[in-house]
């Protein structure tokens, strides 16, 4: 594990294509952010992508971008790809990612409660609990959906009264280029 380190992705169309192919694979039901925006956004110096690798093997990546305000990452997808799962590369990439994150990490998790069945709530669950063995909380105050996509907020920063939807409508408007998230993402009860 020790050898194992981040590289960024290469801004260009086949590494971004490879990228964007392991998204597909890890976020199917989550590629309502159009890649074409992610692509722009990496462009402009927004979003960033890196991949947790020996210098040969990509085992995992992670996408994310630095909020200006209190200077957190803003992790948009991270996975450890399927092949490579269940080796303890998963706490490897948070790791690497709380490492480049001095200020705090930020991302977004399924709903359990929102699931269809077992097996997703199962899913979702073990999820949340891979993040709190990481370092991060949930925020019970963030019940938000993005594009009708029941979401919670996870961060291992100390946020207490936190506006998480206008916050959230700021990171994505700033991925996003334009005002889109003011309209897609929204409170739930």
């Amino acid at each position: 594990m020790d050898k194992l380190k981040l590289q960024q992705v290469p801004i260009n169309h086949s590494q971004l294509s490879q990228l964007f192919d392991f998204v597909r694979k890890d976020f199917p039901f989550m590629t309502h952010i159009p890649f074409f925006i992610i692509r722009r956004a990496m462009k402009r110096g927004v979003l960033h992508g890196v991949y947790l690798t020996d210098g040969e093997i990509v085992y995992g990546y992670a996408i994310y971008q630095v909020e200006p305000l209190l200077n957190m990452m803003h992790v948009l997808y991270l996975a450890i790809r399927a092949e490579y799962r269940s080796l303890g590369l998963g706490g490897a990439l948070m790791g690497r990612l709380q490492e480049l994150a001095k200020n705090g990490l930020l991302l977004e998790v399924e709903d359990p409660e929102a699931a269809k069945d077992y097996e997703e709530i199962t899913v979702r669950t073990r999820r949340i609990s891979f993040y709190e063995r990481n370092g991060l909380a949930l925020q019970s105050e963030s019940r938000l959906s993005h594009f009708g996509y029941p979401i919670l907020i996870m961060t291992n920063k100390t946020s207490t009264g936190m506006d998480w939807l206008s916050y959230s409508r700021q990171l994505y408007n700033r991925a996003y280029g334009f005002p889109l998230a003011n309209f897609v993402i929204k409170t739930r009860n």
